[in-house]
């Protein structure tokens, strides 16, 4: 009889945790190694992208706030007609990403996606 009928028989059982092949101490138990001894390698990207983020969610919401007071005051708009615009470009903000992707990944694709919202931004920016 060899391991495999034994085990199908139920006589040789696996154990149920492999093997730790790490460091250990003398009482058996894991050793935590120390954060000042590993050594750090690789991307600051997140850390820079999620910076980016809490600063333009900062940004946003700061030109929301600001937006009613400005059309109120500058632009003699009223507060209905102020706050019902800031509503409207919030609404904008949030679902033209969403337009943007259905678009790219329906017919255009990622990077001509990206041209033609480019150009339409560059003409609409110089024309204005």
């Amino acid at each position: 009889m060899d391991a495999g009928d034994a085990m199908e028989s139920g006589q040789l059982r696996a154990p149920l945790l492999p093997e730790s092949h790490g460091p250990k101490t003398e009482d058996d138990s894991l050793q935590v190694p120390l954060l000042k001894d590993k050594k750090r390698s690789g991307s600051k990207a997140h850390a820079i992208v999620l910076g980016f983020e809490c600063l333009e969610s900062t940004a946003f919401n700061g030109i929301s706030t600001n937006l009613v007071v400005y059309l109120e005051t500058v632009l003699h708009g009223s507060n209905l007609a102020s706050a019902s615009n800031v509503t409207t470009w919030y609404g904008t903000s949030y679902l033209t990403p969403i337009f943007g992707a259905i678009v790219a990944d329906t017919f255009l694709g990622n990077y001509n996606t990206i041209l033609i919202s480019l150009a339409v931004y560059l003409v609409i920016t110089s024309s204005g």
